[in-house]
């Protein structure tokens, strides 16, 4: 239905989103998981988050760096959430959605 896909895509989104921002910490990557499932938490879909640990290496100084300079390496987490079908839910929204109830005086 269009309602889902419409649904899926604001989802995709706000899973992009979060996937490119940078956590200090894993503790605060998997609180921003926890977060976004009590957000979405009302969506036909399942919702499955992980964190990765990356090595991040940036200068000091923006620009070119100088002749020898080495770069500082810092670790970051970011939280990847997916984005599955809940079948289920899905045929009980189609369920209660199929329910027509006609009721006449005569």
């Amino acid at each position: 239905m269009k309602k889902w896909a419409k649904q899926r895509e604001v989802l995709e989104k706000a899973a992009k989103d979060l996937s490119r921002r940078p956590f200090a910490c894993e503790a605060d990557a998997k609180k921003a998981l926890e977060l976004f499932y009590q957000e979405y938490r009302h969506q036909p879909f399942i919702l499955k988050g992980t964190v990765d640990e990356e090595i991040a290496s940036s200068y000091a100084r923006l620009g070119r760096p100088k002749k020898g300079e080495q770069p500082l390496n810092t670790v970051v987490y970011h939280a990847h959430i997916q984005i599955e079908e809940d079948r289920e839910a899905m045929a009980h929204e189609k369920d209660l959605a199929s329910t027509f109830v006609l009721i006449t005086y005569y």
